[in-house]
């Protein structure tokens, strides 16, 4: 039988992948393993597996006299590959040495640089599917021309500053997120934006709504259905239920456009009160039934109308109108100025 001395390879040996050499013991614990084979006298093939291994690792360790102290990796930067949702390979595990460091780094800013990427893109595919009207599509509170005339409003309806975004912001004090907290809660909720024709109240609501799907991340209030409608026309929708000519999939139930403005994650009603009220009875229950029920569940709605609140509880009823101010609580904001449409 050889022994260890027997298999000192006489010429410099292959060079092996430094990913399976990195991944290598050191060659005193391989020549352990080695000579504990030996005494249990195991099969040939098995000790020849065995010494090929130790040739490795003397391989590996010879890499490693040319290192930096402590580092296990070879120059790889890292070892046991994982890879990200785009198919980046990045190693779970980064070393301590240079190119450990720099590495490091660089799979930071990429995963980083993924994450905003997956983010813009779940925001764009859910502003896209809101049904948001094309004059509105693009409408940002930076933008808005409200900017000019009524900077107070928009400084009122941002996003509260999230004050864990910043460095050291694991330990903060209450003194710090206790009113962040209120803040937040009070401007995550419903929203009452009233006053004339054409002084922004629609692209007020757009602008809104996008800093509740962006900001929403912070906080993990994810938004999954987000949805945009005028009232005249959810009601007409409604409506369009009773003249179905066919019974096939495709077709909605008066039921399921019911729950599907009802259960939204977040729902901008548009033009509240601005409805042609035939059967006030039937006006009544169905929007009853959709602001009820997102009045229960404590569901995000935005509201404008032309109307004030009494003007809103004599058009569509007390019932109605006293849960939406239960739901918007101090979130309700008269708009006016000139027609920006002009």
């Amino acid at each position: 039988m050889e022994t260890l001395k027997d298999i000192l390879p006489l010429t410099p040996p292959v060079p092996k992948s430094l990913k399976y050499l990195a991944l290598l013991p050191n060659t005193s614990s391989v020549a352990q393993e080695l000579a504990a084979l030996e005494e249990k006298h195991a099969r040939a093939d098995v000790i020849e597996r065995a010494q090929i291994r130790l040739a490795d690792a003397r391989q590996r360790d010879t890499l490693a006299a040319t290192r930096p102290e402590g580092c296990w990796c070879l120059g790889l930067g890292g070892r046991e590959s994982r890879f990200t949702s785009t198919g980046r390979e990045v190693f779970g595990e980064t070393c301590s040495c240079p190119e450990g460091i720099a590495l490091g780094k660089q799979q930071i800013e990429a995963r980083e640089k993924e994450r905003k990427a997956q983010e813009v893109e779940r925001i764009e595919t859910l502003w896209t599917n809101a049904q948001i009207p094309a004059r509105f599509i693009n409408m940002r509170l930076d933008t808005s021309p409200l900017v000019k005339t009524n900077p107070d409003i928009l400084a009122r309806i941002r996003c509260p500053p999230n004050p864990f975004l910043g460095e050291n912001s694991e330990s903060l004090p209450d003194s710090v997120t206790d009113p962040y907290f209120a803040a937040m809660n009070s401007w995550w909720s419903s929203w009452f934006f009233y006053g004339p024709f054409g002084v922004g109240k629609t692209g007020l609501a757009v602008g809104l709504a996008r800093q509740f799907v962006k900001c929403g991340e912070w906080d993990e209030q994810y938004l999954e259905r987000f949805l945009f409608v005028s009232t005249p026309k959810m009601l007409s929708e409604l409506g369009s239920t009773y003249n179905r000519q066919s019974q096939d999939e495709e077709t909605q139930t008066e039921q399921q456009v019911i729950d599907k403005y009802a259960q939204a994650d977040l729902l901008i009603l548009d033009d509240l009160g601005a409805e042609q009220v035939r059967n006030t009875g039937w006006v009544e229950d169905r929007l009853y039934q959709i602001i009820g029920e997102r009045h229960d569940q404590l569901l995000p709605t935005i509201f404008t109308s032309n109307l004030s609140i009494a003007q809103l509880a004599a058009r569509i009823g007390e019932r109605i109108t006293w849960r939406i101010v239960e739901m918007v609580g101090k979130n309700i904001v008269h708009l006016t100025g000139p027609n920006l449409r002009a």
